[in-house]
């Protein structure tokens, strides 16, 4: 019997206001103001990490796009973190996830490196469910094969994540 990874909780988190505040100011110094589509991409990236907090459990019927969204946000994520310094700090967030397996227990961090890590666990755990799906229709359907595939993505997301908390 195969087990999924259980999904870290995630909390609130203005990223697209902090976004928005740090490009306003940056956009003051130079005398210019905010271009449209950098103040778009702000309230997209607030949107997508609110549709991502919302997903309190995993379903047969959601699980697959669950992951492709928790990991097209860590691309989202890795994109702006680059154009930081100290990985985001200067946005002023603090990123809380729960752990997985402790209800109670939690982190918090301020930058966008421990966001990815909980945002690339949650797409293991998503990956890993996908693949207990999988499992059950045997060699017959492909279903081995396919779990195999997907628990190797997940295990992917695990190296990621462990590869930045490393550090």
């Amino acid at each position: 019997m195969l087990l999924a990874l259980p999904l870290k909780q995630m909390k609130h988190a203005d990223v697209g206001g902090a976004l928005q505040r740090v490009l306003d100011d940056r956009c003051r110094l130079d005398s210019r103001s905010v271009p449209p589509e950098a103040s778009h991409a702000a309230r997209e990236l607030q949107t997508t990490r609110d549709q991502l907090l919302a997903i309190e459990k995993l379903t047969y019927s959601m699980s697959e796009a669950a992951a492709a969204a928790f990991v097209a946000y860590n691309g989202k994520l890795w994109r702006l973190e680059r154009r930081f310094d100290a990985y985001g700090a200067e946005m002023g967030l603090q990123f809380t996830w729960k752990d997985s397996f402790k209800q109670k227990a939690r982190a918090t961090f301020g930058d966008l490196q421990w966001e990815r890590v909980g945002v690339l666990f949650n797409a293991a755990a998503a990956y890993s469910y996908c693949a207990c799906q999988a499992q059950p229709r045997g060699t017959a359907d492909g279903g081995l094969k396919e779990a195999a595939k997907l628990f190797q993505q997940a295990a992917g997301c695990l190296d990621v994540a462990h590869d930045l908390t490393k550090a």
